[in-house]
């Protein structure tokens, strides 16, 4: 169900309160967002997650990888932890993350940090994952013709759909320091990107809200106008959900 909440900005900071949050069902719901932002340089990949379960592997947000002959980076849940993979076209690949434990109907803040000729970082709620991947150990190209995703991976095959809920996601073409992935952390309350220190480098913002309701199944792309569809899903798929 569509809640007619709007988003609610304090009156002169950056901070927002988030009303509505895409809402899966782990079978078959997804967004895609098409053939765009392939990983060809420094980039940093944000989402608000909460999982609805803790067992098996489902992807939240990214453009191929995980598993099998697919080129491209993602960040995806294994059990009760969470990880950003980045595997390339030799099948070669390196992943971050993995040492926090995660838990149901908690929201957390996620940031995948990718520096194409140094490391891999996961950042959950603005502290760094201890275990980092050698991006620069890698040689293929990670660029493919699949769409980027949220709530799924798809590759030569689509799967490994997510099962909770996920809220604001950017992408940033930089990789972002420490203090800035703090920054967009906000403490908990989360940033509107458009007002970040590294806001220039901004190329992809989704924000479920009140304006979705009218053009479902199509989700609003804030930057760059890279619209998405909402695939096997229904308008209740966007639900009130305040964070924190």
């Amino acid at each position: 169900m569509f809640i007619l909440s709007p988003y609610r900005y304090a009156a002169t900071g950056a901070a927002a309160t988030c009303t509505h949050a895409f809402d899966f069902d782990g079978v078959d719901e997804h967004i895609t967002f098409g053939n765009i932002l392939d990983f060809t340089a420094d980039m940093t990949a944000t989402i608000w997650i909460r999982v609805d379960t803790t067992s098996g592997l489902d992807y939240v947000f990214g453009k191929g990888s995980v598993g099998g002959s697919m080129p491209g980076w993602g960040v995806y849940r294994y059990g009760t932890k969470l990880y950003v993979q980045v595997r390339d076209s030799s099948n070669s690949y390196i992943a971050a993350g993995g040492n926090t434990t995660i838990n149901t109907s908690t929201w957390y803040h996620i940031a995948a940090v990718l520096d194409i000729d140094g490391n891999a970082t996961l950042y959950i709620n603005g502290s760094a994952e201890a275990t980092t991947g050698n991006i620069s150990s890698l040689n293929g190209s990670y660029s493919n013709s699949w769409n980027l995703c949220i709530g799924a991976r798809e590759g030569t095959s689509i799967g490994f759909y997510w099962d909770g809920k996920c809220a604001w996601s950017t992408i940033y073409d930089k990789a972002l320091s420490s203090g800035e992935v703090s920054e967009d952390y906000n403490s908990g309350a989360p940033l509107d990107p458009t007002t970040h220190s590294a806001a220039s480098n901004l190329v992809f913002w989704v924000k479920p809200d009140a304006d979705d309701i009218s053009s479902f199944p199509t989700v609003t792309e804030h930057d760059s106008g890279n619209d998405g569809t909402m695939v096997n899903c229904e308008s209740g798929d966007i639900q009130d959900s305040v964070i924190p």
